[in-house]
């Protein structure tokens, strides 16, 4: 059950507040940031009383806080200037570090590991940068960069509006039905490369009709009003020239141990906005691994939906997210927990959402569809007005 509480900033900071306009929040672990239009980070944290830390970012002119990221431990907070400076401040510290490493960049969205991060240290997690770049970046709490590096670009430079990762499969607390998964999604990518099937996959809607396909699968709304159902999410995925197909069963299974036995497969999804897209990519036993892997065969996927907006918001959940408890070591209860299950997406016509069925991949009959039962559920009308024309009298 959620309990609302009253947070009196004013009575907290007094005069202080009136020269202060807060744009940003995050919050996490019973922490509360927030961002003010002056470069200024206050961090409150609801177990430790009233008091309220208040940290300058820079007192150069022009210089404002452009995004906030806190991980689900509240312990490391990842804050990005529209200068492109970043910035780690680590939850006992008020003196921000910036990161040498991670510069020149705006960082538009991050993803960090859920269920690793620890209060010294993040983990490897991956942040999205307006210009379409992904790095893998692991900080400790001292705001050392143990890890910052460049894993991908998007083709088109689009902004990464969302970020999400996790692992489904490998040693990291896998078993054997883990093993099963990753096995399957790997022969997923052989037999669908080699196929380079392109069918569409449409349904109608009330008033028109959608329908999905492509290399990415293009998302092409026909001007329905209604929730349009677009059906499963087909990915051409491209194979390697040249390759022997007993080549590369020999490579799935290489890539099979290494994935199960030196480290985990790992899920990413992101999407853009301009043009919408929903990406993702599934591989191991490293984050850098999986993109170069990507990166080298080609078989990056994803699915276009028409329309522009200025941030396309990609939520993924399931329904034990929220068990599990923090401790000294880190999170309990979460590893293993269930792994995504859902996601939506936030595009210009409406909410595309739907089920990852990752555990569907085992079946064979299956390995084609990655999304399942997706469908895209279109905003409501509103009425601005009422219309006074035509003879209203008796």
């Amino acid at each position: 059950m959620l309990a609302l509480r009253k947070l009196d900033l004013v009575s907290l900071m007094g005069v202080k507040l009136k020269n202060m306009k807060i744009h940003k929040m995050v919050v996490n672990n019973n922490v509360i940031i927030l961002a003010t239009t002056n470069c200024r980070v206050l961090r409150i944290n609801l177990d430790g009383g009233d008091d309220i830390d208040e940290v300058d970012l820079s007192r150069k002119e022009g210089d404002q806080i452009h995004s906030l990221f806190l991980d689900p431990t509240g312990y490391h907070l990842l804050i990005s200037l529209t200068s492109g400076n970043n910035y780690y401040l680590y939850s006992r510290s008020t003196k921000p570090k910036r990161l040498s490493k991670l510069t020149d960049c705006v960082i538009e969205s991050c993803a960090f590991d859920k269920h690793e991060g620890t209060e010294a240290c993040t983990k490897p997690f991956l942040v999205g940068t307006t210009r379409g770049v992904i790095y893998e970046v692991n900080l400790d709490s001292a705001g050392k960069e143990r890890t910052c590096q460049v894993v991908y670009e998007l083709d088109t430079g689009s902004a990464i509006s969302s970020i999400h990762f996790e692992v489904i499969g490998g040693a990291r607390g896998g078993n054997d039905s883990d093993r099963e998964l990753a096995e399957s999604i790997l022969q997923r990518s052989a037999t669908s490369s080699s196929s380079n099937h392109g069918g569409d996959c449409s349904s109608s809607g009330d008033a028109g009709s959608s329908s999905l396909r492509g290399r990415g699968s293009s998302l092409t709304d026909g001007g329905g009003a209604g929730a349009a159902d677009v059906g499963a999410a087909r990915d051409e995925e491209h194979s390697t020239p040249g390759l022997d197909p007993a080549d590369a069963d020999d490579q799935i299974h290489y890539d099979l141990d290494t994935l199960t036995s030196s480290g985990p497969c790992f899920l990413v999804m992101c999407a853009s906005a301009v043009p919408t897209r929903l990406y993702h990519f599934v591989g191991g036993p490293t984050l850098m691994k999986l993109f170069a892997d990507t990166e080298r065969a080609g078989t990056g996927s994803f699915a276009e939906l028409p329309g522009t907006l200025p941030s396309a918001q990609l939520h993924c959940f399931n329904k034990q997210s929220s068990h599990g408890s923090l401790g000294a070591g880190g999170w309990s209860g979460l590893h293993g927990a269930g792994r995504t299950e859902h996601f939506a997406l936030m595009s210009a016509g409406g909410i595309f959402h739907g089920s990852l069925r990752l555990a569907a991949l085992t079946k064979k009959e299956n390995r084609d569809s990655f999304l399942s039962d997706a469908s895209l559920v279109a905003y409501p009308h509103i009425s601005t007005g009422s219309s006074n024309s035509g003879d209203n009298s008796g």
